[in-house]
């Protein structure tokens, strides 16, 4: 529920904001509402479309395949984990 104490506490991480370069808040923290995640999903995808002079479909693309590099990065590094685990049980 939105109250004043809120917006003015907002109002100063607005300016704290506006005032730090180079650097960007999205999302629930930046605007101090509450959003579904799909909606900061989105509004993420349309900042860095927009930085990287990208339609947001195209940014939509890079992000989904960063993210399935990390995701298969991550599995073999957990088949890896799983090998050694599985050996150290035999003892060798």
């Amino acid at each position: 529920m939105p109250r004043p104490e809120s917006a003015e506490l907002y109002k100063k991480y607005q300016a704290l904001a506006e005032a730090t370069p180079d650097v960007l808040f999205v999302g629930r923290l930046a605007t101090y509402k509450y959003y579904n995640m799909d909606q900061v999903v989105g509004q993420a995808l349309a900042t860095y479309a927009r930085l990287m002079g990208q339609k947001r479909s195209e940014a939509t693309r890079a992000a989904l395949a960063a993210t399935a590099t990390a995701a298969r990065k991550l599995r073999r590094r957990t088949d890896v984990a799983e090998v050694a685990e599985i050996a150290s049980r035999r003892g060798a």
